[in-house]
């Protein structure tokens, strides 16, 4: 008797733990899943008819030497820590999902409408680095403006709503 309540009790501490580690991030195959549909809002929102995409790396799946060797390439820095960042050097977006690094309302949704701003702004506008407080000013735009209107739709780490 006493084994067998020790053995449910280690399932479900393992259950437990595996479940909180699992929390600790977003989902990142759903924002994966979402970046072709987010595309196609922020293109139509910026009037673009380009074509094309951007690669996407989460941080719960890039090494963070990954994301330092980019950002090293790209700022001549070596950060510390994951940041969200279009990086125009590879055409890489890179993007937090630990949960910690957003508080009510933001979201690595609508964070990723920011960074594909960028990614609009510069290879289907031909934006450059000299024009950086213009595009930073319209890519918190386009970004707060999703979160108002569509982050009703983020629902269980995905975006369920329109592409349009």
């Amino acid at each position: 008797m006493l084994k067998s309540v020790i053995s449910l009790l280690m399932i479900l501490l393992i259950g437990s733990t595996s479940f909180a580690q699992n929390t600790e991030y977003w989902d990142a195959d759903k924002l994966q899943d979402n970046k072709e549909c987010l595309l196609k809002v922020v293109r139509n929102r910026m009037k673009s008819t380009k074509t094309g995409t951007v690669n996407l790396k989460i941080e719960s799946q890039t090494d963070l030497v990954v994301f330092q060797d980019a950002m090293e390439k790209w700022w001549g820095i070596r950060p510390d820590f994951f940041l969200n960042v279009y990086d125009g050097n590879t055409n890489t977006i890179y993007l937090m999902n630990k949960r910690a690094s957003y508080k009510h309302p933001r979201t690595p949704v609508d964070s990723l409408v920011h960074e594909l701003t960028h990614y609009v702004q510069v290879i289907d506008q031909g934006g450059g680095s000299g024009d950086g407080d213009l595009l930073e000013g319209e890519a918190v735009q386009v970004q707060s403006s999703f979160r108002e209107t569509r982050g009703h739709l983020i629902q269980n780490d995905k975006y369920e709503g329109p592409c349009e």
